[in-house]
Parts: C-alpha cells; sequence; structure tokens
C-alpha cells in the first residue's frame, strides 16, 4: 500500500476491525514511510443503506484445479481439521475473504 501513496497521505480505517497488534504494524509501516493511519469515526460500508447494495452473486463458488492449487480442497481441509485436532480446537473462526469464500468447509466433516 504504502508504494501507491502519495504527498502527505493518511490511511483511514475502521479501528474496531482490527485487532491492536495489526493496528500497530500498519501504523508503523505508514509512519516510517511518512504518511499517517487513522481512526475513522463511521465505517463507509455501514453507511451505504442496504437498498443501494449490489444484490450477492447466485454464482457457484469454484474451487482452483490442482494444477493452480497445488493441492485439492479435500487435501488442505483434512490439514486444517488435523491442526485443530492437535490445537484441541473445536471451531475455527474463519474472517478472511478467502476463508468465507470455501462455504462448503463445514460439509467436509470427519
Amino acid at each position: 500500500m504504502v508504494g501507491n501513496l502519495t504527498g502527505d497521505a493518511r490511511v483511514g480505517v475502521d479501528a474496531t476491525l482490527y485487532p491492536k497488534s495489526s493496528w500497530d504494524k500498519m501504523s508503523a509501516a505508514l509512519t516510517t514511510a511518512g504518511f499517517a493511519l487513522v481512526a475513522i469515526d463511521e465505517n463507509l460500508v455501514d453507511i451505504v443503506p442496504e437498498t443501494e447494495m449490489p444484490p450477492c452473486t447466485t454464482n457457484p463458488i469454484e474451487a482452483f484445479s490442482v494444477e493452480f492449487a497445488g493441492r485439492s480442497v479435500a487435501e488442505k481441509l483434512e490439514d486444517v481439521k488435523e491442526k485443530m485436532r492437535e490445537e484441541k480446537a473445536d471451531l475455527l473462526l474463519v474472517s478472511e475473504l478467502d476463508e468465507i469464500a470455501c462455504k462448503e468447509i463445514g460439509s467436509h466433516n470427519s
């Protein structure tokens, strides 16, 4: 991001969406480059009326082929489940968009 900023740019972020450690890393990187990270008062996503939001797509989600992904969805999910067993985790909180796109993660139970 820093490479795309100019002048005395300020980057506005909804601070409620980031843990302090992430905020501190972003702030340090921007400050080092001469820019600023600022907390915004109101998230722009929250102020767009729902009637103005584009409809969700109904297109099916498709996994990349093994040729591009390196491993199958089943293999990757097995790795996640194995790590959860090792950590004695009962729940995986999915928060990144690329994780959410894997809508069938809950249907691959062992």
